[in-house]
């Protein structure tokens, strides 16, 4: 079209709408490049923002779940601590036991050694009462049957429990061992008792396993997860970046188009 004539500036119209479009991308490459993420609305990739809303709160569901394990795995360990201290303790009652049982001891000797035995029980009895975590006691026998939710969905859950470590439970809070008859039954008794904390301990240990495993397979998934998500989600900076540049240059040429169609009319205006 002929600069000369004026009534219509095509050209001045196209450099205006290449000025509005090189802004409009450079605002969004600036607003990508912000924000470290490729979709900041839905309308920006409808079916990538579903995608990754969905990605992202399975992560949050799987980073739960590796906390939940790492609590259940707290638990565990201070149940171990408390049963291996109830076991050295049964272990001393079962000498006493044996002591006891000689036929060199006279009554004296053997009330003595029931007095230490008796004290014995009572610590095992404070153990299991105190061994706790998050104010709930672990092997007073009452933690049992506790779901333990090890995954984002519904039926990813371990059953945890653990056993009994009082010493009623492990039949050591009627040992008499007055008698030579009583210490020798009370062999058997403490033998039995180290044997309960013994399984106890191993099924503890069992469970440590099993949610160890559980916590390395939720920790790689986790990372797949997000890995997944990130490219869907997250910008690409690089390509960002030569966006950037390539709309500001696309913007400066469309600003400098419209400063030369203006100057052209002016150079019309000078025939009058």
């Amino acid at each position: 079209m002929s600069i000369t004539r004026i009534a219509s500036q095509q050209s001045a119209f196209q450099s205006a709408t290449d000025i509005g479009g090189a802004g409009n991308r450079l605002a969004s490459s600036s607003l990508t490049l912000s924000t470290g993420q490729r979709i900041n609305s839905a309308g920006d990739d409808p079916a990538g923002f579903s995608l990754a809303r969905t990605l992202s709160a399975r992560g949050a569901g799987l980073t739960q779940s590796i906390a939940n394990i790492g609590n259940a795995t707290n638990a565990l360990n201070i149940a171990e601590s408390g049963l291996v201290a109830i076991s050295d303790l049964t272990l001393q009652i079962g000498e006493r036991a044996v002591q006891a049982a000689d036929g060199s001891l006279n009554d004296g000797q053997r009330a003595a050694i029931q007095g230490e035995i008796d004290a014995l029980v009572a610590e095992i009895d404070d153990i299991a009462r105190e061994t706790s975590f998050q104010d709930q006691a672990l092997i007073d026998g009452t933690f049992t049957d506790r779901s333990v939710q090890t995954g984002p969905d519904p039926g990813d859950t371990f059953n945890l429990s653990i056993g009994n470590g009082t010493a009623e439970a492990l039949g050591l809070d009627a040992i008499d061992v007055t008698t030579q008859a009583g210490a020798s039954a009370a062999i058997d008794q403490a033998a039995q008792a180290q044997a309960d904390v013994t399984a106890a301990a191993q099924e503890v240990g069992q469970a440590q396993t099993q949610l160890r495993a559980r916590e390395d397979n939720l920790v790689t998934t986790a990372l797949n997860n997000e890995a997944v998500r990130s490219r869907v989600e997250d910008a690409d900076v690089a390509e960002e970046l030569l966006n950037s540049t390539r709309n500001q240059i696309l913007l400066q040429s469309a600003i400098a188009a419209e400063a030369q169609g203006n100057a052209s009319a002016q150079e019309v205006l000078k025939l009058f």
